[in-house]
């Protein structure tokens, strides 16, 4: 049987296009879109998810991933509804636990959420906007980016923009004022007032149970984000947190951008035994940001005396909490602990 070139042609090309979409296992890939909900389950949240979303109303969710993520997918799973999905290990997502230590987080995204890439790349760009526009050549508006999306690019020469490479291979522009260059070169003490300006961007944004960026946080993923903004990364959930970070000892001794976080048991021989249920962001002059389930279930300014029950310089780690709240439960008492990840 003979074939036309026309037609032999149209099959090259279709034959490009699917091994091109072929995915073997395991395969490096980055996120493809702005922001992807990383899933414990194959399975979307409800469209009808209202705010603030807790565990209750949102059990399946894990965490986010922002634009140009690296993740390795290690395996697909095609639902019901015929939609693909993968279940992938997110690298930059670190999380400690006792039997495994140190480990990146696995979970699932849809398979149109990331795309197949030979080699990560490396960023010196970190969004610092809370929103950040993405633009092409005409400046035509494209699509909003999150703050904590990390980039490559070039500074245009007499301009206030930066031409930046998405993982698709084309190319946008960004303000150069929504974003930092990496690694910051600022004192320590300015780069902890520029965090708490980060952070004071989300006051009162609903809490949101496993989010973590401009969409919305919860309390880990408040502290992760605005770190991250600021090129410096920290694991994703409090108890990490806590293993990673340099321990304090008296609250007096907290400086801004130090994080206070509440433990429900003490713990006896090994802290990192015992999980850490939440973690603050202080911001200085006696006062602290957080996101929680407490009080107006939104991220907060509020005052370290009234969430802790008693002033910064009674404090010290191990001591418990009076009348503080966390996770929507008045009364219930915590042991509290300082840390820090700048000096």
């Amino acid at each position: 049987m003979n074939y036309s070139p026309i037609k032999i042609s149209f099959f090259l090309l279709s034959l490009h296009i699917f091994s091109k979409n072929l995915i073997s296992f395991p395969q490096k890939m980055l996120i493809n879109e702005p922001v992807v909900n990383l899933r414990t389950v194959p399975e979307e949240a409800s469209k009808n998810l209202v705010f603030p979303t807790n565990i209750k109303n949102n059990p399946y969710q894990f965490t986010q991933l922002l634009l140009g993520e690296p993740i390795v997918a290690l395996k697909k799973f095609i639902d019901k509804k015929g939609k693909t999905w993968l279940y992938i290990k997110a690298i930059k997502q670190k999380n400690y636990s006792l039997h495994e230590k140190w480990h990146s987080l696995h979970g699932w995204i849809q398979a149109t959420q990331a795309i197949k890439t030979k080699d990560f790349p490396e960023y010196h760009l970190a969004v610092k906007s809370r929103f950040a526009q993405l633009t092409d050549k005409s400046h035509k508006k494209l699509y909003k980016i999150s703050i904590g999306t990390m980039l490559q690019g070039s500074k245009i020469k007499n301009s206030c923009l930066w031409e930046i490479k998405l993982p698709n291979h084309t190319t946008a522009f960004i303000h150069e004022t929504d974003i930092n260059q990496i690694p910051i070169e600022l004192s320590n003490q300015l780069l902890k007032k520029n965090i708490i300006k980060t952070a004071e961007h989300f006051i009162s944004t609903w809490y949101s149970y496993g989010y973590s960026s401009s969409q919305g946080v919860d309390c880990s993923g408040l502290v992760k984000i605005i770190f991250l903004a600021h090129g410096i990364e920290i694991p994703s959930n409090a108890h990490s947190q806590f293993v990673a970070a340099k321990p304090i000892k008296y609250g007096k001794d907290l400086q801004p951008a130090d994080l206070i976080f509440f433990c429900s048991n003490r713990p006896t021989k090994n802290l990192h035994s015992y999980r850490m249920n939440h973690v603050m962001l202080y911001a200085g002059n006696g006062n602290i940001i957080e996101s929680s389930l407490s009080g107006n279930k939104k991220v907060r300014l509020i005052s370290f005396k009234k969430r802790i029950g008693k002033s910064l310089h009674e404090c010290e780690s191990g001591d418990i909490t009076i009348n503080a709240t966390s996770q929507g439960k008045k009364g219930q008492q915590y042991y509290i602990y300082f840390a820090r990840f700048i000096s």
